[in-house]
């Protein structure tokens, strides 16, 4: 019998809209960097909808933090338009950030900037956990919950065919967040929408599985 291999994750990395849009474009789960991205609506709108992961840094200068406090608005821009927003840290020998905990200073730059509540920050680390590999092995366990490239995943199903299974949704609501009930169906609606509004019924990329892939592999490309 032959084995069978999981599914790999494509993660990019860049920082103007172009190729930012290729990695979009060749399926990426998660692009990092990003300083492009919230001046271009098209693009965050196809983020936001298919529920892709935008992992950025404040103080990087080959993110976010290059751009002095147009990066601080740029943040705030994505993570309030609904985009999934991952906060990373980089390595000190190629970026300006130093200390023994350079993720905890992201965390604590992006809450004093942004005047962050402490469900912003719960979020911001939902999103790091569902944009890693960890995620994978919680759904293993049985104890992840949904999580933003799923919610986008359920919310194309059901432009198709009807509800099925609504007592495991039921379910799965009763551990979510208000902000992430809020978020789902905000995506959810927005989907319906398109589908309305299409021709014929384009489905998110999402539908063809990718975000409920079993611990997949990880492809970083960057462009």
């Amino acid at each position: 019998a032959s084995a069978s291999l999981p599914p790999l994750a494509l993660l990019g990395s860049a920082n103007t809209a172009e190729p930012v849009a290729c990695a979009y474009l060749l399926g990426a789960k998660s692009v990092s960097r990003c300083a492009a991205l919230a001046a271009h609506a098209p693009l965050r709108y196809l983020f936001i909808l298919d529920g892709i992961f935008a992992i950025v840094s404040v103080a990087s200068k080959r993110s976010l933090g290059g751009a002095g406090e147009a990066g601080v608005a740029s943040l705030a821009q994505l993570f309030r338009s609904g985009v999934p927003v991952a906060l990373c840290s980089e390595d000190p020998a190629v970026s300006s950030q130093h200390g023994d905990d350079a993720l905890a200073a992201e965390y604590a730059l992006a809450r004093h900037a942004l005047a962050l509540s402490p469900a912003d920050l719960a979020e911001l680390s939902r999103n790091s956990v569902a944009a890693s590999s960890f995620a994978s092995s919680l759904r293993l366990q049985g104890t992840e919950e949904p999580v933003a490239g799923q919610t986008s995943a359920k919310a194309s199903g059901g432009m198709q065919e009807n509800s099925e299974g609504g007592e495991n949704e039921t379910a799965g609501n009763a551990k979510r967040t208000v902000r992430e009930r809020y978020r789902s169906g905000r995506r959810e609606a927005e989907g319906a929408l398109v589908a309305r509004l299409a021709p014929r019924a384009v489905l998110p990329r999402t539908m063809a599985g990718m975000a409920g892939s079993a611990i997949p592999g990880e492809i970083l490309c960057t462009l």
